[in-house]
């Protein structure tokens, strides 16, 4: 989950004022989840084929519950 629900934007500048500690750390572990998320992306792409990708979206599925399901 993202710090405060969603992805950093420039209202983070208002929430949290003059403390700049805890912007760069909310900030921070946004843009390490998704790091991650674009790891599971780039993983799940790598090993996906235009069958797997079209069945895992017609189910909604996200990158590391469809590697579990369709592992070779």
């Amino acid at each position: 989950m993202l710090p405060r629900g969603k992805l950093p934007d420039r209202s983070d500048f208002v929430h949290f004022g003059t403390n700049l500690s805890g912007r760069v750390a909310s900030w921070s572990e946004a843009a390490a989840i998704e790091r991650d998320w674009a790891q599971d992306w780039a993983e799940w792409l790598a090993h996906c084929t235009p069958l797997r990708c079209y069945l895992c979206s017609l189910h909604r599925v996200w990158p590391a519950r469809a590697r579990r399901l369709h592992a070779p």
